[in-house]
C-alpha cells in the first residue's frame, strides 16, 4: 500500500471483496472517491474515519445492513451511493447522513421498501437524490417530494 499512498481516486467493482479484503484501503489517506460497489463487503469499519478527505463514496450492492457511526466524521462527503442494499437500516442510515454538512447527492436505488422509512425527511442539506428502480406507487413518490421540496428527487 505505501507505493498507493497519494492515491486519489479507487475504484474496485464486482471483485468479491469482504470487509476484511478493504481493510488495507484505509491505509490511503488521501483517497478522495472510493468506489466499492458489487462486492461481497457486510459491515465497514469504523477506521473509515481515517479517510477525512473522502468526498465520493460509493457502497452500492454489497450485503451491508448498517452504516459506521465513524462516517459522520468524514465532513467532506458530498456525494454517496447507497443502492441496492436491501438489508440497511435506513432509520440509523438517514440519521448519520444528516450529520453530513457536505452532503449534496444521493444515490438510493433498488431499496426494495413500500415506503421511504422515517428520517427521510431530515437530509435537508442533499440537493439531488436518485432513487431509480424503487417500487414506490404514485403517492408515496409525491409523499417523498414533499418531505424535501427543495431537492431534486429523480425517481426515473
Amino acid at each position: 500500500m505505501s507505493k498507493l499512498k497519494h492515491l486519489q481516486k479507487l475504484t474496485i467493482w464486482n471483485n468479491n471483496l469482504t470487509a476484511e479484503g478493504i481493510a488495507p484501503l484505509y491505509e490511503l489517506k488521501r483517497l478522495k472517491v472510493l468506489d466499492i460497489r458489487q462486492n461481497s463487503i457486510e459491515y465497514i469499519s469504523p477506521k473509515i474515519k481515517t479517510l477525512t478527505g473522502l468526498s465520493d463514496l460509493t457502497l452500492s450492492s454489497n450485503p451491508l445492513s448498517k452504516l459506521p457511526v465513524e462516517l459522520r466524521q468524514l465532513r467532506a462527503i458530498h456525494q454517496l451511493g447507497l443502492g441496492d442494499l436491501p438489508e440497511m437500516d435506513w432509520v440509523s442510515a438517514f440519521s448519520i447522513m444528516e450529520n453530513l454538512p457536505n452532503l449534496r447527492r444521493v444515490g438510493m436505488y433498488s431499496m426494495r421498501l413500500p415506503n421511504m422509512p422515517a428520517g427521510f425527511d431530515k437530509l435537508k442539506q442533499v440537493e439531488v437524490f436518485w432513487m431509480n428502480s424503487n417500487s414506490f406507487d404514485k403517492n408515496e413518490r409525491a409523499r417523498i417530494k414533499a418531505l424535501l421540496p427543495n431537492a431534486d428527487v429523480k425517481f426515473d
